[in-house]
């Protein structure tokens, strides 16, 4: 069973594959994506703090997650891009209907009949008698053309434009597999973060137990710390400085696994040390603090000593 130690965000990540990559692939896309992968990122941060059960190690995966789901809309996934076109075509050309065809042949036989009427009849009856008979054939079939007309006319310019015109849309698709690895890589890093601090977590652990191991600062143990510490302090200045800095960051690394802290001088600190007066104030030896109780006073220049 997974603990603190063994946790893996990577290892849970790869549990949420399939499910991930068949919901990506259902809907490709970029909204659709963010909010897949930003849905798998919740469910591993859950579980994440079910399994871990370490409170820091938790926050500390919690931040992670949210900082890889900030950075989602960032994500250079996006490679794909289908165009949908659709082209309406124009009115056919279709058949006449019997009906339109018969008023077409009726209107050209009437006009005709119209014009060998007033030839035939030139001569024989007056001018208005024979105009008469050319007009009534001649109107009736203008006007069974004029109606075949609108009837083989129909839908209408208008709407044959609209139809002629071609339709397109432009849709970006979010590409599975590269959505899938951009993000397990995201997580990985965030597994190595929280590895680092799983590291760090052992060995103040170790220090706390080797503290308690150890017990109270023993007073032969105070005194010479703190006469090393007045050397090193001594020499901050001069040729020894490196050599004086490395021994100071060893005994205050020495005296924190114990629960024990240097404080150097400052004037609200002053009830900590033994004053000397000199022109210039300065921390000559640190004072031994737990917890905000001196163990062992500091030595400090002050101008206003006595």
């Amino acid at each position: 069973m997974e603990n603190a130690q063994t946790a893996s965000l990577t290892r849970l990540m790869d549990e949420e594959r399939e499910r991930l990559l068949a919901r990506l692939a259902e809907d490709r896309s970029p909204a659709a994506a963010r909010e897949a992968l930003a849905g798998a990122l919740d469910r591993i941060g859950y579980r994440y703090v079910e399994l871990c059960g370490d409170a820091r190690l938790s926050a500390a995966a919690q931040g992670m997650l949210c900082a890889v789901k900030n950075a989602l809309a960032l994500m250079e996934a996006v490679n794909d891009c289908r165009t949908w076109r659709r082209e309406l075509p124009g009115r056919e050309k279709k058949a006449l209907a019997p009906l339109t065809l018969g008023m077409l042949v009726a209107g050209a036989v009437l006009a005709v009949a119209g014009a060998l009427a007033q030839y035939f009849a030139s001569g024989r009856l007056g001018a208005v008698g024979g105009l008469l008979r050319a007009l009534l054939p001649a109107l009736l079939g203008g006007g069974l053309l004029f109606w075949a007309g609108l009837r083989a006319g129909k839908p209408g310019r208008k709407d044959e434009k609209k139809r002629d015109e071609p339709e397109a849309r432009l849709e970006f698709l979010v590409n599975p597999e590269d959505a899938w690895h951009a993000v397990r890589a995201a997580v990985v890093l965030a597994d190595a973060d929280l590895d680092a601090l799983r590291e760090q977590m052992a060995v103040e652990r170790l220090d706390r137990e080797s503290a308690q191991a150890r017990g109270p600062l023993s007073a032969a143990e105070s005194e010479l710390l703190a006469n090393l510490l007045e050397t090193a302090y001594a020499h901050r200045t001069d040729a020894m400085a490196a050599d004086a800095a490395e021994m100071i960051a060893e005994i205050r690394y020495f005296l924190h696994g114990m629960g024990v802290e240097l404080a150097d001088y400052a004037p609200d600190r002053a009830a900590w040390f033994e004053l000397l007066p000199a022109p210039a104030p300065g921390t000559l030896r640190p004072a031994l603090v737990r917890e905000g109780k001196v163990l062992r006073k500091g030595l400090a220049a002050s101008a206003g000593a006595e």
